[in-house]
């Protein structure tokens, strides 16, 4: 179009306007000004005294001289002089800078020692020949992860773990002393997503179910959880290797003790401090109870036995002695109390576990049975109170009916009184004076008749 040719036309007018110049020597070149300036002060000097022109390539090579103040003077020539795209190419340039100034700050931040030492929160499950745990590198693990942390060193042994990762200034260490022996050569780890690294540790006497991961020797993190998700894949083969109890790790036989002679009632409140102590653990998996404490659960339930055939038995007589029938109900109660705590004593964890699920599902579906009833008896009382108000709106509105129908008839009734009296006198016998009047009328219609 023409407003084209005469922009083309202006940008071929101003070129040798500039070229005429350059070579009169009215306008500086800005390569040999930059190849003659010594340092920032001679080349903003120069470059200040007189027109020049000046290219992207110009401002970026002062630029990378560290020139900053010749630098200014030449991007405000070259914004001036309309160069296209410098805009782009000192961002772009700028942005090199800052990426090798980052690069810069985090090798001397890995350089210096560490401030703060972290140890990583981390989930763990079995299966029969291997342990799995998840390592997440946070103090929590419920809090954000630190992303992007350098994975140094990942050591195990015979029987623990090492491992070391770090990010700027911020480190994380976590050592761990396993419950039995474990394959070094066999195990292997991964760099998973958003800050964690997975491992799989291969055991060394298979299948085998550990009672709990650490050592009797190794701390327990606090920051130590369960990995609930990934045991539930390898339940039923951890169950059966528990129950039949088949390879497992040896455990250190426990010292003998001192036999010690307690009364039934003493036993039975040693067993339900005992059951209360396990219900406030936060992890059963994590440390649960070795295989050599199941004869202490035997003779517990042995005492638990003693002291409720102690009951049944004052009970009995306390009932055979009772006068004026007293109450014998306390028996039956007792036993099926017995047989409970017997029955839920002897069952595994796995089933304690469902039963535990099942008599929370009754008492939910129980309470929502409470709270259905509830609501239909509010229901049928608003439904009553509603039809008490239609009956007696009702019974108003028929009443007003009957009132009405009443004054109507009524009012009915007063007319048709007042056309009977008047039908009464309208019928009268006539007077002499009606006849002699209706004679002479008679006589008159003759006449007329004749005429």
């Amino acid at each position: 179009s023409d407003s084209r040719q005469m922009l083309q036309l202006l940008r071929l007018g101003l070129v040798w306007i500039f070229s005429s110049a350059l070579v009169r020597g009215d306008i500086q070149d800005v390569t040999d000004l930059l190849d003659t300036a010594s340092d920032d002060g001679s080349c903003a000097t120069i470059a200040g005294n007189g027109e020049i022109v000046v290219a992207s390539s110009h401002v970026i090579d002062a630029m990378r001289r560290g020139w900053w103040g010749c630098a200014e003077i030449l991007g405000k020539a070259a914004a001036a002089s309309g160069v296209d795209g410098i805009e782009n190419d000192i961002l772009q340039e700028s942005r090199t800078y800052t990426n090798k100034l980052s690069a810069l700050r985090s090798l001397l931040e890995s350089a210096q020692p560490p401030s703060q030492i972290i140890s990583p929160a981390f989930q763990w499950a079995q299966s029969g020949d291997s342990i799995f745990m998840n390592v997440k590198f946070s103090h929590k693990i419920d809090a954000p992860a630190t992303l992007n942390s350098q994975i140094r060193a990942v050591n195990l042994t015979n029987n623990s773990l090492h491992l070391y990762a770090i990010k700027e200034r911020k480190a994380f260490e976590l050592s761990l002393g396993f419950f039995g022996a474990i394959n070094p050569d066999e195990s292997s780890w991964n760099a998973a997503s958003v800050g964690r690294i997975v491992l799989t540790i291969r055991k060394t006497d298979v299948p085998a179910a550990w009672p709990k991961l650490l050592s009797d020797a190794s701390k327990k993190p606090h920051n130590m959880h369960f990995w609930w998700d990934k045991a539930e894949e390898f339940s039923d083969e951890i169950d059966d290797l528990r129950e039949n109890g088949d390879k497992k790790p040896e455990v250190a036989k426990e010292k003998p003790k001192k036999k010690k002679t307690k009364s039934s009632s003493e036993s039975s409140k040693g067993t339900v401090s005992g059951k209360k102590a396990k219900q406030k653990s936060k992890t059963a998996a994590a440390e649960q109870q070795p295989p050599q404490k199941i004869s202490a659960m035997d003779k517990g339930l042995k005492d638990i036995s003693t002291h409720i055939e102690s009951k049944l038995k004052d009970a009995t007589e306390k009932d055979s002695t009772a006068e004026g029938g007293a109450d014998s109900t306390e028996t039956p109660t007792l036993e099926a109390k017995a047989t409970e705590t017997m029955a839920k004593e002897k069952l595994t964890p796995k089933e304690k576990s469902y039963q535990t699920i099942d008599e929370e599902m009754m008492r939910k579906i129980r309470l929502a049975e409470e709270q259905a009833q509830q609501r239909k008896r509010e229901i049928q009382i608003e439904s009553k109170r509603k039809k008490d108000e239609i009956d007696a709106e009702t019974t108003s509105s028929v009443a007003d009916l009957k009132a009405e129908a009443a004054k109507k008839k009524a009012d009915l009734r007063e007319k048709y009184n007042i056309l009977e009296e008047t039908d009464k006198g309208s019928t009268a016998p006539p007077t002499v004076e009606d006849s002699d009047a209706h004679e002479v009328d008679n006589t008159g219609s003759t006449t007329s008749d004749e005429l």
